[in-house]
């Protein structure tokens, strides 16, 4: 007695052959993304360690962050948060790490009466097997390796008032 096999039982075992021989594993992990961190920081003063924006000893109106690119100054925003029970202004840009991410190091803060300060970031755009993200490598202001202040999380930029 010679039986048949169905042709859509031979065509149904050549489809589960070629997907278990042919596929690669699949990757046992979601996709991810971590954006570069932003900058968040306080400006205070070197001997005293008061606020120097918060006590209008910089102006919050001539603060502005910038960078060259092709011999032109680029401004970037930033924003700036008031707290009042604490007596500091945090200062935040989020374009810093984006930008140096992408190949620009130097940048600048200016605090007015022709007061401008270097900012050194290197960030290192990297990935693993599931995820891409930004790592901060470097930071200084005028050569100075900057700190975060533990009590608040902030970089603390102290100045020299002169």
């Amino acid at each position: 007695m010679n039986k048949k096999v169905p042709q859509y039982i031979i065509l149904y075992l050549c489809v589960v052959i070629f997907n278990f021989t042919s596929c690669e594993k699949i990757k046992n992990c979601p996709e991810c993304f971590t954006p570069p961190e932003s900058l968040n920081m306080k400006i205070t003063d070197s001997i005293t360690g008061e606020d120097l924006i918060f006590n209008n000893l910089i102006s919050s109106d001539s603060i502005e962050f910038y960078y060259f690119q092709n011999n032109e100054k680029e401004i970037m925003e930033h924003e700036m948060y008031i707290d009042s029970v604490n007596l500091k202004v945090i200062l935040t840009c989020h374009e810093l790490g984006w930008l140096s991410g992408d190949g620009i190091k130097d940048f600048y803060l200016y605090l007015g009466n022709n007061d401008v300060d270097t900012i050194f970031l290197d960030v290192e755009y990297g990935h693993t097997e599931c995820c891409t993200y930004y790592q901060w490598l470097d930071f200084t202001i005028n050569g100075n390796e900057m700190d975060i202040d533990t009590a608040d999380f902030l970089y603390n930029y102290r100045k020299i008032i002169q």
